[in-house]
């Protein structure tokens, strides 16, 4: 008699079946439908084996169940009926289970999708947000940047423009000291001019007699305690001033004056020597003593201005 050996176990020894018993056909047909079926519906090779070994058990129950129920009922005959009812009710039971299976292995399918789309969206906002933050600190950097660079700038005009203040308060100096240097000497240029006007006006006019006699008379007054004194004249103005020679003795208080022509003095001028001294009336003299006073005067000034 051939057997089958099931994959299905009990207490640990592998099942045997006689291929001519009914029950064990039977049961095997059901369990390769079992396969059939699951392999239909789309389980794997573990879920198949999983319904196998759930098919092989259930035989193994089945045929356990019938060998005890043969050998304790000997007489009763095997009834086909009784077989194919309990290998439907087996089978469908098998079939229920692989049903119920496929829609939780596809709800778990349809959560996994779920789950996965959900995550993709959640890393697309993550690096969304990380893209954001990127631009921020580089706006903010550039920002940053921006004042830096205009306080460093701002500094740097300050700096420019103090230096530039600096050199142009040293040209304004330096123009000042240059004007001064040529207004002084415009000065005395025009103090030249001046005095050089003035002894030829002077000059015209002392050749009116009265002017000349006027001259030396101022001259005589301030020696009036002496009594000699030599009078030096112009070549010019010997003839006038001797003509007057009286006038001038009477404002000495009775001295004696001795006129005498001189080269050295210009016309309207005078020399006086006595025992009291010198007097110079010269007017070129006088024309120099004055310009040396107007000189004297704008220095002063000058260093007052300073």
């Amino acid at each position: 008699m051939s057997r089958i050996i099931s994959s299905a176990k009990i207490d640990g020894h592998p099942l045997v079946l006689s291929r001519t018993s009914p029950t064990a056909k039977a049961s095997f047909d059901l369990h390769e439908h079992a396969i059939k079926q699951a392999s239909e519906a789309g389980y794997g090779d573990h879920d198949r084996d999983s319904i196998e070994l759930a098919s092989h058990e259930k035989q193994g129950s089945d045929v356990v169940n019938k060998t005890d129920t043969t050998t304790i009922a000997e007489d009763k005959p095997n009834s086909s009926e009784v077989e194919m009812m309990v290998s439907n009710q087996h089978y469908s039971a098998v079939a229920e289970q692989a049903l119920i299976e496929k829609k939780a292995l596809e709800a778990e399918r349809k959560q996994i999708d779920i789950d996965k789309q959900q995550l993709e969206q959640e890393r697309q906002e993550f690096y969304a947000e990380i893209e954001n933050l990127k631009q921020d600190a580089k706006a903010e950097a550039k920002k940053s940047g921006h004042a830096e660079g205009f306080k460093e700038g701002l500094l740097s005009a300050e700096k420019e423009h103090d230096k530039k203040m600096s050199e142009l308060d040293s040209c304004i100096e330096t123009i000042k000291q240059i004007y001064a240097k040529e207004v002084s000497g415009l000065e005395d240029i025009c103090l030249e001019l001046v005095f050089e006007s003035l002894g030829k006006i002077l000059g015209s006019e002392l050749q009116k007699t009265e002017i000349v006699t006027q001259a030396v008379k101022e001259i005589v007054s301030k020696a009036r305690d002496s009594s000699k004194i030599i009078l030096h004249v112009s070549k010019k103005d010997y003839e006038v001033i001797l003509d007057n020679k009286e006038e001038l003795e009477a404002l000495t208080q009775g001295s004696n004056i001795e006129i005498v022509p001189d080269g050295r003095v210009m016309l309207g001028g005078c020399l006086l020597d006595s025992a009291d001294g010198s007097l110079d009336g010269r007017i070129e003299m006088q024309i120099q003593r004055l310009k040396e006073i107007f000189l004297n005067v704008r220095n002063s000034n000058n260093r007052v201005v300073k």
